[in-house]
């Protein structure tokens, strides 16, 4: 998976426009991305990647980027070059 499709997961999951997805986008940016919706992003993240996050990544997990980073720990996800 790359950024891409991992900015389309998240659009998805948030049912938000792919536009306004980027690295910094985080928890309380945007009304769609509330308390409610970020524990549904976690269930659907660890569902997706068959991943477990434990308490500590789950309140680490603020950001877009600090998504990328934890399936970069959890999954080896490399972003392709083609991005």
């Amino acid at each position: 998976m790359n950024k891409d499709e991992i900015y389309r997961f998240i659009a998805d999951a948030l049912h938000i426009n792919i536009d306004i997805v980027n690295e910094d986008l985080g928890i309380g940016d945007i009304p769609e991305w509330d308390s409610l919706a970020h524990v549904m992003l976690l269930s659907r993240i660890e569902e997706k990647f068959a991943i477990s996050l434990d308490a500590d990544q789950a309140l680490d997990l603020e950001t877009v980027e600090d998504l990328i980073d934890i399936l970069k720990e959890l999954t080896g996800y490399a972003d392709s070059s083609n991005n």
